[in-house]
């Protein structure tokens, strides 16, 4: 009998010095614990230092831990430091979305039949895709509503992230096409279709923003840039030399708490969408239902 890729993976007994690499794949659970410990630590962090912080301010306050420990710097001080960083940067909510979504589905692909390798695999790639969509589509409507074209560059240095997000499409669309043809089916029901409706409701929202935003205005070799009404941010990447061909943007940031729970919405809206259309079944099961 011929087995799949998949069982050869979780068949394997090959160890080095006692440690089996080929685990790191079919040991689903631990991952679940792994991602649950990260999706905890941001959550305490995202409580700890704002609705709109991010990574950098806890890097920030990590390196000032030994002047607290040592007492040359108090916590409140290392605390205001770290708000240089503040809006800038990776945030604490995208581990605390994607972790969540990545544990729920591959729970429930376990309870489908798909384990260990199968189920880290298509887990990962699913949770990739639902990161990729919501990515361009940001990506692409910054550059076309805030005329920051380097953002959907493949120039160095941006061209790294837009090859990823776009890999993360279409290894999510392999991954669909492979199931689909081991006989599941996904889901493109009322409530995938209800998540949709509201995640472009809120794309739109975003695009046509209503209230009243902050202007930002940075002088570039190219001239003056000056924020747009359309598709605003509480952070601007802005690429001040766009005539090096260096696809990049300098931060800036824009308080706008209403504006940044707009955006927490619309990307819990498109990873809820991507969410509720992987929950698959089988096809029987489907055509049952």
């Amino acid at each position: 009998m011929v087995q799949d890729i998949f069982t050869r993976i979780d068949n394997q007994k090959f160890n080095f010095l006692g440690i089996y690499p080929f685990g790191v794949f079919w040991n689903i659970r631990t991952w679940r614990r792994y991602f649950a410990v990260v999706v905890g630590v941001a959550s305490v962090c995202w409580l700890v230092f704002g609705l709109d912080s991010t990574w950098e301010q806890l890097q920030d306050f990590l390196y000032l831990l030994p002047s607290i420990l040592l007492g040359k710097t108090s916590l409140g001080n290392a605390l205001i430091q770290s708000q240089t960083w503040y809006g800038m940067g990776n945030h604490f909510s995208a581990p605390v979305i994607y972790g969540v979504a990545f544990i729920l589905l591959s729970i429930y692909l376990e309870g489908k039949g798909i384990k260990k390798s199968l189920n880290f695999f298509s887990t990962s790639a699913l949770s990739l895709m639902s990161i990729g969509v919501y990515e361009w589509m940001w990506n692409l409507s910054y550059a076309v509503f805030q005329n920051q074209w380097w953002s959907v560059s493949f120039n160095w240095k941006q061209g790294g992230n837009t090859i990823c997000f776009t890999l993360f499409i279409v290894i999510g669309i392999l991954t669909m096409i492979y199931l689909h043809l081991e006989g599941y089916r996904f889901n493109f029901g009322v409530r995938t279709l209800s998540f949709l409706t509201i995640s472009l409701l809120l794309w739109g929202v975003w695009i046509n923003y209503p209230l009243p935003t902050q202007k930002l205005s940075v002088q570039t070799t190219a001239g003056l840039w000056t924020s747009s009404s359309q598709f605003p941010q509480t952070y601007y990447a802005v690429d001040v030399d766009p005539l090096d061909r260096i696809a990049i943007g300098d931060p800036f940031w824009v308080e706008n708490n209403i504006l940044h729970l707009l955006n927490l919405s619309t990307k819990i809206m498109m990873t809820l969408t991507i969410l509720s259309m992987c929950l698959i079944r089988r096809e029987l099961e489907a055509e049952l239902k």
